[in-house]
C-alpha cells in the first residue's frame, strides 16, 4: 500500500459513506492521483456495506461479478435488490428470467421495479414494458400499456427500449422507425448498430441500383465491387468482370486495375468487336454510345463505330438515336466522317431518340426550333412539349432555358418568380449558368449579398460570366476583396 493509499484507507473512518464510496472507486481504478488497489478498495466498499448501504453492496454485486466469483456476487446483488436499490433490482430480475438466480421474492423485486418505473426510471419502465408485454410473473398482459411504457423509457433514453420503438414502427412509419433505431445505435445499442447498418446499406445499395442502371461509371464500378462479394446479391465473378470490361472501355482506371487482378485484362481486349458487342450484350447503351463517339470524335474505326451504333438503335436505343444524330448532322466536320453527313437521318433520329425520352434530344429538339433550323417540321407547341419533358427529368439545361423564356417572355408567359424557380432547380444540380441567372435576378432586385454568392459559386467553377461579374462588383465596391490573381485570371 503506498502512502497515499494508506491516509485515504485511514483517513475513511471519518468520512462519510458517499464519500468513502468515491474515496474507494478512485483506489480501485487507480485514479484521481491514487494507485490502483482493488484490495484495498474492495475492503473500504465492504465496510460501508455491512452497515447497510445499498450502493456499496450493489458495487460489490458488480466487483465480485467481474472477478467470478458468482457466489458472493448474487448474496451482494439479492442483499441489495431486497432493500429497494432499484439497479439491483433490475439486475437480479434479469438473472432470474435468465435462469442464473433462482429463490428470490419475485412480487417484492417486480414491486420495487414498478414503483421505480412509475418514478420515470428509464431502465424500470422498459423492463414493466416487457412484462405487460409478455404477461406472467402476476402481470397480466397487455400490449398497449407495454407500447406506452416502451415509449415512455425510448423518450427517457433508454437505447433499448428505443430499439423495441424501431421493431413496433418499422412496418407502420419507417421514418418514424428509423429515427429511433438511429437513437439506440447512437446511445451504443451494439444491435441497433448493426441492424441501423442493415437499413442504411440496403436504401443505399437501392440508388446504387438506380444509378448502376443508368450507366452511371462511379456506380457501375462500386455495383461490380458488390458482384464480387455476397452482399445483397448472388456473388457474381463474371458478372463483375463483364462490368470492369465496360468501365474499362471508358478509361476508368480502377476497373482497368481490377481486370488485371483477375489476369483477363488482355484477354477482353484482344478484339474490339467483342468489347462493344459486351456492351450490346448488357444493353449498356449510355456506355457504347460514350465509347463509340469518342473513338468517332478521334477519326479512329469510323465505320464500325456507327455500324455498332445503328445496331443498338435498331434495339430503340435512345442512347445510340442521339448520338447518330449528333454524328449524322456535324460529320462534315468530324474526321474520316464526311460521307456520312446526312442532315434529313440525323432529324430522324433525333426525333425517334426524343420520343423514346432522351434528355438531350428534347431539349435539342426545342433548340434547334428556337434558333429557327429548318427540317424538324415540329410546331412551337410541340418545341415546348419536348423541353418541358426534358426539363420534368431533370435535366438543369432544359430547366435553365425555361427559365430565360419565362424571364423574357419568349413562348411563354413572362413571369419572373417561375423564371426564378427554374433558375434555383437547376442551380441546386450544379448548373452554373443558372447560378449566374440566378444572380442576376438578386442583382437586379438590388440584393447584392445574394448575388455575390451565386456568381462566386459559378466563377469557382469558371462560368465565364460570373467571373466577370465578380471584377465587376469588385470595382464598384460591392465586394471588398479579391486578389489580383483572381482579377488576371478572369481576365
Amino acid at each position: 500500500m503506498n502512502y497515499s493509499n494508506a491516509r485515504a484507507f485511514k483517513a475513511a473512518e471519518n468520512l462519510t459513506d458517499d464519500l468513502v464510496i468515491e474515496l474507494a472507486k478512485s483506489i480501485y481504478d487507480g485514479t484521481n492521483g491514487y494507485d490502483k488497489d482493488e484490495k484495498i478498495a474492495k475492503t473500504m466498499i465492504n465496510r460501508v456495506a455491512v452497515k447497510g448501504n445499498l450502493e456499496a453492496q450493489y458495487m460489490l454485486y458488480n466487483i465480485y461479478d467481474n472477478e467470478n466469483d458468482n457466489k458472493e456476487a448474487i448474496k451482494w446483488l439479492k442483499m441489495a435488490a431486497n432493500r429497494g436499490h432499484i439497479g439491483a433490482s433490475l439486475t437480479l430480475f434479469y438473472e432470474y428470467i435468465e435462469g442464473d438466480v433462482s429463490d428470490i421474492n419475485e412480487e417484492k423485486i417486480i414491486g420495487t421495479i414498478m414503483e421505480a418505473a412509475d418514478k420515470e426510471d428509464p431502465n424500470a419502465m422498459f423492463i414493466v414494458s416487457e412484462l405487460y408485454e409478455q404477461g406472467g410473473h402476476g402481470i397480466e398482459k397487455d400490449c398497449n400499456l407495454a407500447r406506452v411504457y416502451c415509449k415512455g423509457s425510448a423518450e427517457l433514453g433508454c437505447p433499448l427500449a428505443q430499439y423495441k420503438m424501431y421493431k413496433y414502427l418499422i412496418s407502420e412509419d419507417k421514418d418514424v422507425a428509423l429515427v429511433w433505431l438511429k437513437k439506440a445505435a447512437q446511445n451504443d445499442d451494439e444491435e441497433a448498430q448493426y441492424q441501423l447498418w442493415l437499413e442504411l446499406s440496403k436504401e443505399a445499395y437501392n440508388w446504387l441500383d438506380k444509378a448502376y442502371m443508368k450507366q452511371y461509371p462511379d456506380a457501375m464500378y462500386d455495383f461490380a465491387r458488390l458482384q464480387e462479394t455476397d452482399v445483397f446479391m448472388k456473388r457474381d465473378f463474371e458478372g463483375a468482370k463483364d462490368t470492369y470490361t465496360i468501365l474499362s472501355l471508358l478509361n476508368i482506371r480502377m476497373a482497368a486495375e481490377r481486370l488485371i487482378e483477375y489476369g483477363e485484362y488482355e484477354e477482353y481486349n484482344k478484339e474490339y468487336k467483342n468489347l462493344t458487342n459486351l456492351l450490346v450484350e448488357y444493353e449498356a447503351y449510355a456506355s457504347l454510345a460514350a465509347f463509340c463517339f469518342n473513338q468517332i470524335k478521334q477519326g479512329v474505326a469510323v465505320n464500325e463505330n456507327i455500324e455498332i451504333l445503328e445496331k443498338a438503335a435498331e434495339s430503340d436505343s435512345s442512347e445510340a438515336l442521339y448520338t447518330l444524330s449528333v454524328v449524322y448532322k456535324f460529320a462534315d466536320e468530324l474526321e474520316n466522317c464526311e460521307k456520312y453527313h446526312n442532315t434529313l437521318k440525323a432529324n430522324k433520329y433525333l426525333l425517334k431518340s426524343a420520343n423514346l425520352g432522351n434528355i438531350e434530344a428534347e431539349e435539342t429538339i426545342f433548340d434547334e426550333f428556337y434558333r429557327g433550323e429548318k427540317g424538324l417540321n415540329i410546331s412551337e407547341k410541340e418545341a415546348l412539349k419536348y423541353l418541358h419533358s426534358s426539363a420534368e427529368k431533370g435535366n438543369p439545361s432544359a430547366l435553365n432555358l425555361l427559365g430565360v423564356l419565362h424571364y423574357y417572355g419568349r413562348m411563354v408567359e413572362q413571369d419572373e418568380i417561375k423564371a426564378y424557380d427554374y433558375f434555383a432547380e437547376a442551380a441546386k444540380k450544379d448548373f452554373d449558368f443558372a447560378r449566374y441567372n440566378l444572380g442576376t435576378l438578386y442583382e437586379s432586385a438590388g440584393k447584392f449579398d445574394e448575388a455575390i454568392k451565386h456568381y462566386s459559386e459559378a466563377a469557382s467553377n469558371g462560368e465565364p460570366y460570373s467571373m466577370k461579374k465578380i471584377v465587376e462588383l469588385w470595382e464598384k465596391g460591392y465586394i471588398d476583396e479579391i486578389t489580383k490573381e483572381s482579377i488576371d485570371e478572369i481576365e
